[in-house]
């Protein structure tokens, strides 16, 4: 049940393991390789060697949900645009060992290739298999995975393009983040406790619980993490979806769009949450169907995505991962899926 809830999770962060970042924030975003030459210390007299090394950046169009296509990964008008600057995700008042230090950010051009964007880098906008943002939280998580507050300070796009990093801050999310008001009660806590909506608070509270019933796009965004939670939970195998109470409005949520289709991986259990036929998959299935996407890129709580984006996850998924029928995004990069198949399987 507790491998249903974090693979759901993180299947509705990551757009069904499609991407390590934020779409707003970095969707639509470049390569770019810097050839960078040092001199060698030598023996002397003339002897001093010359080394050629590349190194890759990534830099990011931000963009306002008006202006995004989620159907392409771009951005019709930069946040940067007429020399604005880029202030989310900073506390530029923090410094170590409170936050990393970050401050508002412009477009590395005003012209050119790079117009528009910014260094990656230099943001610390929502990235891992479970997303991690804000600057207060990335020294947090560097510190404490790696040892040194300057790791993911210094290179925070690691989480994106490091395999292990990206399924490893997941799990740290999962084993660390609690809310303020239930000391020592963490998402893996909640799941051996049996309640998925406590998991949710946690990890985006301050959009998703509780339930926003006035507001259809927060609606939508807590449907489909249901949705997503509820394919986990079909093909890892789980008689029982975990409780809702945490959250509040979830559980009539959840009755509600396994009612109208809305969530149709959810039709698979009753209104006590008791699955109501065989379940039809392997656990492989999952696995598969993150292979196929080619690549795993890898709340102020953890740094879920914002309502617009868990909204739109939903739909971009493809139908064999998510029962989703819009286009599928492309992206290719460096991050494969292995963890994945490896987490998968030994279930």
């Amino acid at each position: 049940d507790e491998l249903a809830s974090f693979l759901g999770s993180a299947s509705h962060d990551t757009d069904a393991f499609r991407t390590s970042r934020e779409y707003l924030a970095c969707g639509d975003r470049v390569e770019r390789t810097l050839e960078r030459r040092r001199e060698l210390g030598g023996g002397g007299g003339g002897d001093d060697k010359i080394d050629d090394d590349e190194e890759t950046e990534w830099y990011c169009m931000p963009c306002a949900p008006d202006h995004y296509d989620y159907t392409t990964q771009t951005c019709a008008l930069s946040m940067l645009d007429n020399d604005q600057s880029y202030y989310g995700y900073c506390q530029p008042f923090t410094a170590p060992p409170d936050g990393c230090p970050c401050d508002y950010v412009k477009e590395v051009e005003s012209s050119g290739p790079l117009e528009g964007r910014m260094r990656a880098n230099d943001i610390f906008f929502g990235r891992g298999s479970i997303h991690l943002s804000h600057n207060f939280n990335y020294i947090r998580a560097s510190t404490t995975m790696t040892g040194s507050e300057d790791t993911f300070c210094a290179h925070p796009e690691l989480l994106a393009t490091v395999e292990s990093w990206a399924w490893g801050v997941g799990i740290y999310i999962w084993m660390e983040f609690m809310n303020k008001e239930e000391e020592g009660m963490t998402s893996h806590v909640h799941a051996l406790n049996g309640n998925f909506g406590k998991i949710v608070n946690i990890l985006n509270g301050g959009s998703e619980c509780p339930v926003k019933d006035d507001d259809p796009l927060y609606i939508q965004a807590v449907i489909n993490r249901l949705n997503h939670y509820c394919h986990a939970a079909k093909v890892v195998g789980v008689a029982q979806l975990l409780d809702m109470s945490g959250c509040d409005g979830m559980e009539a949520l959840l009755q509600t769009c396994t009612t109208d289709g809305t969530c149709p991986n959810c039709k698979y259990w009753d209104p006590d949450r008791v699955r109501t036929e065989s379940p039809t998959a392997s656990p492989v299935e999952l696995a598969d169907v993150t292979a196929a996407a080619t690549t795993t890129e890898a709340t102020e709580g953890a740094g879920s995505a914002s309502a617009t984006e868990s909204a739109v996850y939903g739909t971009t998924a493809a139908t064999s991962a998510m029962g989703a029928t819009a286009p599928v995004a492309t992206t290719t990069e460096s991050v494969t899926t292995t963890g994945l198949t490896t987490i998968v399987g030994a279930t």
